[in-house]
């Protein structure tokens, strides 16, 4: 009889630990994403965008680099300007896909490479304009981030049906 005591108190801690777990599942759940949060998925989308958006109709990417062709999902998103500067973390103009050698192995290199490209894109007035502007304090409230992540997602869809990836 005590033996059946055990196991009926044991069963209802178990289903006891297992409603509190759902519970703080589904209060996570209800919680609001925190900047930093939203910042990391949107940096994971932005990346996801230039590497499809810069891919062939075979998935690949040329690095801006040492043009070696390489699939899009093995490059990086590269920065000319730092992450750190919010202006241009997410601008566009800043970003470009990179071989992962060249990113991580060859940093100065190509940070010289891509400064060149943008030159050639945009001219040398523009290029000096990022570069100034980018040590200025530059805030974007995080409504504004949020718009952004929707608007990647968006973006990545069409990019998805593009290349043909379900």
């Amino acid at each position: 009889m005590l033996n059946l005591y055990l196991n009926v108190i044991k069963f209802i801690i178990d289903l006891g630990g297992k409603i509190l777990l759902l519970y703080k599942m589904l209060e996570m759940k209800s919680k609001k994403r925190t900047r930093s949060k939203i910042i990391k998925l949107l940096d994971s989308e932005i990346s996801k965008y230039v590497r499809m958006s810069n891919a062939d109709s075979k998935w690949f990417i040329t690095c801006i680099s040492c043009w070696v062709r390489i699939p899009f999902k093995k490059a990086h998103c590269c920065h000319r300007i730092s992450r750190w500067c919010l202006r241009y973390r997410f601008d566009l103009d800043n970003l470009a896909p990179w071989c992962a050698w060249c990113n991580t192995y060859r940093p100065e290199f190509h940070i010289r490479e891509y400064t060149i490209k943008q030159i050639e894109k945009f001219w040398l007035d523009k290029v000096n304009e990022m570069r100034d502007l980018s040590k200025k304090v530059y805030k974007i409230r995080t409504p504004e981030l949020e718009e952004m992540l929707e608007k990647y997602k968006e973006l990545n869809k069409i990019q998805r049906e593009r290349l043909g990836i379900k």
